[in-house]
């Protein structure tokens, strides 16, 4: 039986019993450490440029002064812990997260707990679902006595910052097996986070869970709720990729992502298709890609026939189709999309404000990229560097540089000597004003 990670006291959660020693001052201390066969906290094998791109995101996100952008920079900050983590840089990341200063620290320890109890840091997860505890006991108090800002706040508390992070805790929890506790931690969250956790228990479920949990999901996706229809269609891909074998329980996943009832943006349906595609994919069902594909590709021409989206929205999706078509097989279709995706760029930049360029150039990049063109995915990052560099104000200017190290690390690009040289350039460049 595995030890818990919580037991319930009189907050939500908190720590089991023997997880924390108190000394004779009544301050809390680390327990001893367990035998040395244990697995540590460590990070894996990255590349030297990716751990340097890594790390001059984070540097860049906190070179910005905590007053007046504290929330910026602590987003910023989180989303390079959420980038360590996708590429397994466990320790780096729990380096990164204790210095941001705060909700955030504990949204990301909460985060980083998951992957932490799936490789048997168990310890580890404790101490950083303490820290979350910690983070969402404090917006709960605040909110429960109505305190709004502190002096020297600049940002007052809200219910949701305290729901994600019990979410994201209760994430955890599934993963460990401690479900019920999970699900006090859940009960009564606001709507964007309701349901979150679906996601997670979908993708361990048993055959005798896909019932129970199919038909919850497709009781929300009746509802009105958009955010809950949102978090249960992801919930519905994770059961689609689960059971894919599966042919029946296959085809049922498979109509709730496609269900209209669900009045989701067209942009979140091309992802959730494109994922069922990947699925397929994984599985060697290409003839049911493709077919998710034509269906992709109807929303996009729908998109762009509309001239209803900003070309700032419409060109990343373009970018995505191109890598979708590529997945499937269609490297003509592929060059042609991303070519009319950087065409489109190109006809209508003087349209987009400009720190929203970069934005946009990215997932050429991207696509570029998965395209196995490396030397045009150089191109669209060169720009995107020059493209948010332009505003005078630093802010724009580091919120533009973190996403492209970001990029470049997630995608395994080694930057050559003119793209080193314009990222330290403009890291050199973050200074006031902001």
């Amino acid at each position: 039986m595995k030890p818990s990670l919580f037991s319930c006291g009189s907050a939500v959660l908190a720590l089991a019993a023997g997880t924390w020693m108190t000394d004779s001052s009544g301050a809390q201390t680390r327990p001893e450490a367990g035998p040395a066969s244990a697995p540590r906290l460590a990070d894996d094998e990255l590349a030297s440029d990716r751990r340097r791109l890594l790390d001059l995101a984070f540097t860049a996100a906190t070179a910005m002064p905590a007053h007046p952008h504290l929330k910026t920079r602590s987003l910023l900050q989180e989303e390079v812990v959420r980038a360590c983590i996708e590429l397994g840089q466990l320790r780096t990341a729990r380096a990164y997260a204790d210095q941001i200063a705060n909700w955030r620290k504990g949204a990301a320890c909460a985060e980083l707990a998951q992957p932490l109890v799936e490789r048997g840091l168990v310890d580890e997860a404790r101490q950083c679902l303490a820290i979350a505890q910690a983070a969402a006991d404090d917006l709960d108090r605040k909110l429960q006595n109505e305190l709004g800002y502190d002096d020297g706040e600049i940002e007052s508390p809200q219910d949701w910052q305290r729901d994600q992070i019990r979410v994201r805790m209760a994430q955890a929890l599934v993963v460990h097996g401690e479900d019920q506790k999970a699900a006090a931690l859940e009960a009564g969250v606001v709507e964007s986070e309701a349901g979150r956790v679906d996601a997670v228990r979908a993708r361990q479920a048993s055959v005798e869970d896909f019932e129970v949990l199919m038909t919850a999901l497709e009781a929300e996706l009746a509802g009105m709720s958009f955010d809950r229809a949102r978090n249960a269609l992801e919930a519905c891909v994770e059961l689609y990729e689960r059971f894919y074998a599966d042919a029946e329980r296959r085809a049922r996943a498979e109509r709730a992502l496609r269900d209209p009832a669900a009045k989701l943006p067209q942009d979140v349906r091309f992802e959730l298709l494109r994922r069922a595609a990947g699925a397929a994919l994984r599985h060697g069902d290409a003839d049911k890609a493709r077919e998710l594909l034509r269906e992709a590709d109807a929303i996009v021409k729908q998109v762009c026939a509309s001239g209803a989206w900003i070309p700032e929205h419409e060109i990343p999706l373009r970018a995505s189709l191109a890598r979708l078509r590529h997945d499937v097989g269609d490297a003509e279709g592929a060059r042609a999309e991303l070519a009319e995706a950087a065409a489109r760029y190109e006809a209508e930049r003087a349209n987009i404000i400009e720190i929203y360029r970069a934005g946009a150039l990215r997932p050429l990049a991207e696509a570029a990229l998965a395209l196995g063109d490396e030397p045009a995915a150089r191109a669209f990052y060169l720009r995107a560097l020059e493209e948010g560099a332009v505003n005078a104000n630093a802010r724009p200017r580091a919120e533009d540089l973190v996403a492209t190290c970001l990029s470049l690390a997630r995608h395994v690009v080694a930057p050559d000597p003119e793209l080193w040289q314009r990222i330290l350039a403009i890291r050199a460049d973050l200074k006031a004003p902001w």
